[in-house]
């Protein structure tokens, strides 16, 4: 019991996920209502868990059974990171090519569009409606199947009992999105102003870091799929 505890907070920190976080607290300065910010932290962490779970139910047992080294230096698996690697070699250069050429005429243009800030005004409590973050936090719960640590909690968690299943999914949740559960909790509890506060101040920064690390991290991850393919292939060769 323990160590699957163990294991699925370790799956959790890998599977680490600051953005939901940045979004409740960008949502909370456009102008978020406080329940808007909880059922946002409760609908996907909650959804995650539940997903997790419901994987688990149905394809635990059939997951653990396949030989996932095998598939991933079969042709198909080979092809398919290849297609993953240079999909995200394309991200990463397009992100650093527009950054490049980005000049601060944008944004004048854009203040000349909108000189009375009304339109701005309407998207943005359009953007931190209760509608917009549901969907959002739908979406973040549908994509997390591709996220390496969900699967493999998905493996780790086959054979488990119900109880410790739904424990585990809600540790991996918890754990991978707690800047959200955090901005959730202290929102829930009235603390608004620190929060927004807090978010003023770090926001920005956490903000350029992952827009200047994230490119080159693709970069990185592109690179060591290629380089695993080409040893691969020419293993076989």
């Amino acid at each position: 019991m323990w160590s699957y505890v163990v294991a699925m907070v370790g799956l959790g920190v890998l599977g680490f996920d600051p953005a939901p976080g940045l979004i409740a607290l960008a949502a909370l300065a456009l102008g978020a209502r406080r329940r808007d910010i909880v059922l946002f932290g409760v609908l996907l962490i909650g959804g995650t868990a539940a997903w997790g779970v419901a994987l688990t139910a149905v394809a635990g047992r059939a997951i653990r059974r396949i030989h996932w080294f095998d598939l991933a230096v079969s042709p198909l698996g080979l092809l398919f990171e290849t297609v993953v690697a240079v999909a995200i070699a394309t991200w990463s250069v397009v992100v650093l090519v527009r950054r490049s050429r980005a000049s601060s005429g944008s944004e004048v243009a854009s203040t000349q569009a909108d000189p009375d800030g009304s339109d701005a005004r309407a998207a943005s409590r359009i953007a931190s409606g209760v509608v917009s973050l549901s969907l959002v936090a739908l979406v973040f719960v549908a994509v997390v199947i591709g996220d390496p640590p969900f699967p493999a909690a998905v493996v780790a968690s086959a054979g488990r009992t119900g109880g410790e299943v739904v424990l585990g999914f809600l540790l991996w949740a918890l754990v991978s999105q707690w800047p959200l559960a955090v901005v959730a909790l202290a929102v829930g509890l009235g603390r608004v102003g620190a929060v927004t506060a807090l978010g003023r101040r770090w926001r920005p920064r956490i903000a350029k870091v992952t827009r200047a690390v994230g490119p080159v991290l693709g970069l990185v991850v592109a690179t060591a799929i290629l380089v695993w393919v080409g040893t691969r292939l020419a293993a076989g060769a």
